[in-house]
């Protein structure tokens, strides 16, 4: 194996990549085969025989099956044929592009375009990012005068790639396990102990857009998930594989893969009987609950109408007795007996009592909990470790970087938790550490490999009504792909215990113990949080420990054995189950998990004071512990309560309470700090928290200003508000009321906020409104990217700032001007919770007292009650804390989405399917856990069966399988595609255009059109079906006086014609004797309701826009213009259309055979030259229509110049008018009609933060949009340039002359902040009722401060993994 440099960060070429297609001519750089191409004997005599070619020898460009080839290489690699006769259907299909290269003059002739390329002939990676999309010219103008506009041609590069480590061997052989011998714990027999591993940087080659890897160790396997490109596809209407990869449900359980079982003595049915009883209780175990007609049908369909099915089988069956095999742990009944992996345990808890002394901790009495529902860590873990998934872990962390350009300075990217930081250095650190205690030794050598442990746990309510809950720790591992790792049908979610609550006769047990004194809410908050840590105890098992100091030595999937490393990384929850497991008071003096700042300081977010306090990290040391162990001493053995006085004055520095923490107790003597494991989470502490909390007080400040037109303006103009794919759903008619709304309808209603609040205020306050959302929606949508370079986190941090600035000036400027007070649901709510603690008991009398340092600012009884009820935006929060702390997450961790508490709800959904099974009483936990275990064990049968039968594992049986018919339109660039034939059309009802005015389009046709996912690789698709035919001159005729359709037929011709014939001659114009030479085909044209538009990500995924003429009809193209400051035009389709033409007026260009040719008929966008919008004004960027009046309001477009659909809104404040289009036409569609009758809004907004792809489409940088990078490098915001090339330098902060920290002067008037410094005596109930399932995340004191409302439950629903 060839050793590679270890201080590189790329690889040369040393071999002549780029041979020239004529003489073989080898050259290093494609710049010498450019330069070549030019003078080369033999490329200019084969320009000379094409030049003098035969009529009937013509130019093939390369085919859709070398278009995929080129595409798959990210345009790296070319391919063309040349054929004597060409299929004009292939010639002039609607993916037909000229192969250009701007390096090479003679390949920008139309001669050397029809001359052969061999077929493999690569681009170098570092030449990509320097090719720009080719230089069409636009057409000239026609003899009246009218321009047409051709965008620049879009290239569409497909995300597959591949980063290889150059020499990589194959893996060694795998190591076997000794024979059976007679000790119970078999070792494998390792092969001579090779040497140790050597730290140091292995780099792989660049790939094609520009990145590489550098590992710390040489790998023993390269996993790459963006070499298929199945793997990267997100979007419902891309195709999937046939025969899916098989379901890994059984991992939850801790089952062995079905194919490593044998077969059972009783059969392969076993536990069941037959296949009669095994489908019928598969039937039964899946589907919904409710049994509808559907799942009737679903009985017949898979259990009555099977071949197997006999009914002398189900003869006297017991249901009972099967449920009984199924729950069996003998070997003899089932096959999957001895799989379980659950135990029940019981924890045991000490009882404090105030002013009652004992000896010591252990003389006190105790409380035991019983029938705690957990599993190993250890066993949980190895089997994971022998899955079939694991075959995808990364057992080698690496750094990834990226040259944007061939002379750019290589950037950090972050995507995953295996190529952050933390993960980076433990790696190094065992290594090392490994390598020094194995000197000298002859004990055998493994590959050394992490467990990266994550952690998600949060209580959930299981049904609509009651109290019942559940709280699950759910554990996941991030060596694999966040992609795969996030999606609930891949069952990456191991649970590994349910925590239970505190008996419901505490209070019994406790006064029995303490001769009838009953237990304080301190004392039992107290006890709340000793059990959470007791049963953290209970799985950090001495097994796990053992594991974690040593490792432990497994074969892996893949036949290698490795030293596997358990290591905590991430542990994500929500604010206060945080506070439960870091120790430390809820919303107290030093409110964060991860450092001490004071809740005083919050306000200073972004500046350099607010940097410098962070980094006063908490720190898990001897001190600590030590004033923890006494504290405890002051409770057990001399009485004080939890809150005490001489607590506060031990622990109340940092606010830490006086609990042992499990993490503490277990990893502290290997140097683990439990502190950093506490994320920060974006979607309650940003979606539910600052914005909601921005949001609600600017709704208190539309009703403060008198106006009762404002709400109901606002709520309009959400309603109007156009929906965009999956990512902005339609509004409620009531959006200011925020009535059970969940975290992704907040995140909406932000991202298309801008033009909803314009001009609602008066305007010195509407502008510092408008810019507080501008930089919340920015942001947002850097902290939700998925892929993070330098430059994007230098961005996050600059915005970060930026946003701290803007929130301390809204609340000094804006906020004072308004007498706000609580909003009606408000105090709907306030008086709900009220009676509810009435109702427990919880009176204000029972309050702890506060401290005359405390009472000094409180309100005199004689204040009014509107002063009291005046509210303001309180900045004083933890959350708003939290939002300073992302960028360090990011480099230490990975980017959001990988610890996002939306992981963590989306699996709860499956406990609430079980918790309806269930007797819903006491004890629910072991049912839930039966019922996961009897649906286990059928799809382990269903699958082994697969096996059998296929030879191969077909989709799980619990899972439906996906139908060959989606609920979207498919997409193909041709009718000769391969996948074409496998569509059904349906016939449409009528051949009459639904373009014209009447009748309207109702989009039947849709309904009955039977879609079919298509492949990837392709751009574009327009169905095939000829159903809808128009004809094109009766149409057109019948349109007269409708300004869209004048000179609609000459023009269309002049389109095509211009597509055929690729003329970049502008002297040339088109008279009516070359447009005669252009025919249709029965002179028709052929209208389809949906375009679908693939496109290639910034995080390099493969999505796809749905778009039709009647909602979502805007798109986005390269600038037709070439406009130097905005490099995007913008269009609504009107229809869209295919038309199958003859040609005869080019010899060489010559159809005969009626061709298909796909065109868009589209209405232009302008952008407005009076209104600057973009970064530096912090406006989204404002367009109009092009006047009729303008020959070039109209035109025709090629789809495949369609790069992605835009999200275009309505500047609603401007009004609407006739300017633009005076009457009535076809241009308007129904759903504009229906709003606003026959007229145009005279503005409308791009809307930039659409979704995370679209955001980066403006910032520039996307490492997928290498085919647009260069031209929005005019849009590039300042703040998007790095200062260092690496995260690790970025830590340090230079501080800014603008330091704004005098800003925060004169806030904490405006908030009584002595009030909020403990509220524990206050909401300490709220808070920890909420994680027992009995409240809501916001208590009162919670709500006071971001103005929530505490009586409403988050909803999430979110299915599968959100591509955006």
């Amino acid at each position: 194996m060839a050793e590679m440099n270890a201080s590189s960060h790329s690889l040369e070429d040393t071999d002549n990549s780029f041979i020239c297609e004529s003489c073989n001519r080898g050259f290093e750089k494609q710049k010498g085969l450019a330069v070549h191409r030019r003078a080369c004997k033999k490329i200019k005599s084969v320009q000379a025989n094409i030049q003098t070619a035969s009529t009937s020898s013509t130019s093939q460009r390369p085919t859709k099956k070398a278009r995929k080839e080129l595409s798959s290489k990210a345009a790296g690699k070319r391919k063309a044929q040349d054929e004597p006769e060409i299929s004009p259907e292939i010639m002039f299909a609607p993916h037909f592009q000229p192969a250009f290269n701007d390096n090479s003059e003679a390949l920008n002739s139309p001669e050397v375009e029809m001359q052969s390329v061999p077929e493999e002939s690569p681009f170098p990676p570092d030449t990509l990012h320097a090719q720009s999309a080719p230089d069409f010219f636009v057409p000239p103008p026609t003899r009246r005068g009218r321009q047409r506009k051709f965008p620049e041609r879009y290239a569409d590069y497909l995300p597959c790639t591949r980063t290889r480590i150059p020499h990589l061997p194959p893996p060694p052989p795998p190591l076997h396990p000794i024979s059976p011998s007679p000790e119970p714990h078999r070792e494998p027999t390792p092969l001579p102990p090779p040497p140790p591993p050597r730290v140091g940087q292995f780099t792989t080659e660049v790939n094609e857009f520009g990145m590489y890897r550098v590992y710390p160790t040489m790998p023993s396997r390269e996993i790459d998930e963006n070499e298929e490109l199945v793997n990267v596809c997100d979007g419902p209407g891309l195709a999937r594989p046939s025969n899916p990869p098989i379901s890994q449900w059984f991992k939850s359980t801790g089952m062995q893969d079905p194919g490593q079982s044998s077969t059972h003595s009783k059969g392969i049915w076993a536990p069941f009987l037959n296949a009669t009883v095994y489908r019928l209780f598969r039937w039964f175990y899946t589907g919904g609950n409710t049994k509808s007609v559907a799942e009737f049908q679903r009985l017949i369909d898979d259990v009555l109408d099977q071949p197997d099915y006999n009914p002398a089988h189900v003869k006297d069956l017991k249901v009972t007795t099967i449920l009984s095999n199924l729950d069996s742990h003998d070997s003899t009944v089932s096959p999957f007996a001895l799989e379980n992996g659950w135990k029940k345990s019981s924890v045991t808890l000490p009882l404090p009592c105030e002013n009652v002394q004992h000896t010591s901790e252990h003389a006190c009495p105790t409380l035991k909990i019983p029938d705690v529902h957990h599993r190993p860590l250890l066993d949980t873990i190895k089997s994971a470790f022998t899955d079939e998934s694991s075959k995808q872990f990364h057992y080698t962390p690496f750094k990834q970087y990226w040259n944007a350009t061939v002379n750019s300075p290589p950037e950090r990217v972050v995507t995953e938790l295996y190529n952050s930081d933390a993960f980076y250095a433990e790696h190094v650190k065992i290594v090392e550490q490994q390598s020094l205690l194995q000197q000298g030794t002859s004990e055998p050598r493994y590959e050394i490999a992490i467990a990266a442990i994550m952690l998600w746990s949060d209580s959930t309510h299981l049904a609509m009504f009651g109290n019942a809950s559940l709280w699950p720790i759910y554990l996941y591992l991030g060596n694999l792909s966040k992609y795969t790792r996030a999606r609930p049908t891949s069952s990456s979610a191991h649970h590994i215990a349910y925590i239970p609550s505190l008996p419901s006769n505490l209070q019994d047990i406790y006064m029995k113990a303490f001769n009838n004194i009953s237990a304080s809410t301190e004392t039992i908050s107290h006890l709340k949080r000793e059990l959470m840590h007791a049963v953290w105890l209970l799985l950090l098992d001495p097994e796990f420990m053992e594991a974690y100091e040593h490792g432990f030595v497994i074969q892996c999937s893949d036949g290698i054995w490795r030293r596997i490393f358990p290591r905590f990384f991430t542990y994500s929850a929500d604010y206060p189950e945080k506070v439960l497991l870091s120790t430390i008071k809820y919303l107290a003096k030093c409110p964060c998990p991860r450092c001490t700042t004071e809740k005083k300081h919050i306000p200073a977010l972004g500046t350099h004071a607010d940097i410098q306090r962070r980094s006063h990290k908490r720190v898990d040391n001897e001190y600590r512990r030590f004033d923890i162990e006494g504290a405890r001493r002051d409770i057990y053995e001399k009485g004080k309560g939890a809150k005490s006085k001489a607590i506060e004055d031990r622990l109340g520095t940092d606010s830490s309470i006086p609990v042992r923490n499990a993490f503490s107790e277990r990893l502290f003597k290997h140097g683990f700090n439990y502190y950093e494991m506490f994320v920060p989470d974006l979607l309650h502490e940003f979606e539910l928290g600052v914005w909601k909390a921005v949001f609600t007080h600017l709704m208190r400040i539309l009703y403060a200003t008198g106006n009762s037109n404002a709400i109901q303006i606002l709520n309009k103009r959400y309603r109007d508000t156009p929906t965009f794919g999956e990512t902005i759903r339609r509004f409620s008619n009531n959006a200011a009321a925020m009535s059970k709304l969940a975290a992704r309808d907040f995140e909406d209603l932000l991202q298309c906020a801008l033009p909803v609040f314009e001009s609602l205020l008066p305007n010195q306050h509407m502008q510092i409104i408008l810019s507080l959302i501008f930089v919340l929606s920015t942001w947002h949508a850097l902290a939700k990217l998925r892929l993070h370079t330098s430059s994007t986190l230098a961005a996050l941090k600059a915005q970060t700032r930026e946003l701290g600035f803007a929130l301390r000036r809204f609340v000094k400027d804006v906020c004072p001007a308004y007498d706000a007070k609580d909003l009606p649901r408000e105090e709907a709510a306030r008086a709900r919770r009220q009676a509810n603690k009435a109702k427990k008991g919880t009176t204000a009398s029972s309050k702890t007292s506060k401290k005359p340092s405390q009472r000094k600012n409180t309100r005199t009884n004689n204040e009014s009650e509107d002063e009291k009820a005046k509210k303001t935006l309180n900045l004083f929060t933890y959350k708003l804390h939290a939002l300073g702390d992302y960028v360090d997450t990011i480099w230490r961790y990975g980017p959001s989405d990988n610890y996002s508490t939306q992981v963590g709800e989306t699996e709860h959904h499956r406990s609430k399917i079980f918790y309806a099974r269930t007797n819903k009483r006491s004890g629910f936990e072991k049912q839930i856990a039966t019922h996961y275990r009897r649906q286990n064990i059928i799809r382990r049968i269903g699958e082994r069966i697969s096996q059998m039968v296929h030879g191969t594992a077909s989709p799980s049986p619990l899972v439906q399988p996906q139908s060959t018919s989606i609920a979207g339109p498919s997409m193909s660039t041709t009718n000769k595609h391969p996948l074409a034939s496998a569509q059904t059309i349906n016939a449409e009802t009528s051949n009459q255009p639904d373009l014209a005015l009447h009748p309207s389009n109702t989009g039947e046709s849709d309904a009955n059109e039977v879609q079919v996912a298509v492949s990837a690789e392709q751009h574009y698709h327009l169905p095939v079906s000829k159903k809808k035919k128009i004809n094109l001159f009766r149409w057109v005729q019948s349109n007269h006086g409708d300004p869209a359709f004048k000179d609609f037929i000459a023009e269309l011709k002049a389109h095509i014609i211009s597509r055929i014939t690729q003329n970049e001659d502008k002297g040339i114009t088109y008279t009516q004797e070359e447009l005669s030479h252009l025919e249709f085909a029965s002179d028709a044209i052929y209208e389809h309701n949906v375009l679908r538009v693939n496109y290639t990500t910034y995080d390099l995924r493969r999505l796809q826009d749905s778009l039709n003429p009647r909602t979502h009809n805007d798109i986005l193209t390269l600038s037709y213009d070439n406009n130097p400051n905005h490099p995007f035009s913008y269009a609504r389709i009107i229809g869209a259309f295919h038309a199958e033409v003859t040609y005869s007026g080019n010899r060489r260009r010559k159809i005969t055979r009626p061709t298909r040719i796909d065109f868009l008929w589209v209405r232009w966008f302008e952008l407005d030259g009076t209104y600057r919008g973009g970064w530096e004004t912090k406006r989204l960027h404002r367009i109009r229509f092009v006047p009729s009046t303008d020959e070039s309001a109209f035109g025709f477009l090629d789809p495949d110049c369609v790069i992605r659909g835009a999200h275009i809104i309505p500047a609603f404040a401007h009004g609407t008018t006739k300017e633009y289009l005076p009457v009535a036409s076809v241009a308007r569609n129904k759903e504009v009609r229906d709003m606003i009758g026959h007229e145009d809004y005279k503005y409308h907004y791009v809307n930039m933060f659409v979704d995370r792809d679209m955001a980066m489409r403006y910032l520039g940088g996307g490492i997928g949009h290498i085919a647009t990078n260069e031209h929005t490098s005019c849009l590039r915001p300042d703040f998007m340039t790095p200062p260092h090339l690496d995260g690790n330098a970025m830590e340090t902060d230079v501080e800014s002359p603008a330091d704004d920290a005098l800003e925060i002067v004169g806030i904490e008037a405006m908030v009584n902040l002595e009030d909020e410094e403990d509220p524990e005596g206050e909401d300490e109930d709220a808070e920890m009722d909420e994680l027992e399932g009995e409240a809501d995340d916001d208590s009162d004191e919670v709500n006071r401060i971001i103005g929530g409302v505490g009586d409403e439950q988050d909803e999430y629903g979110v299915e599968g993994y959100a591509p955006l």
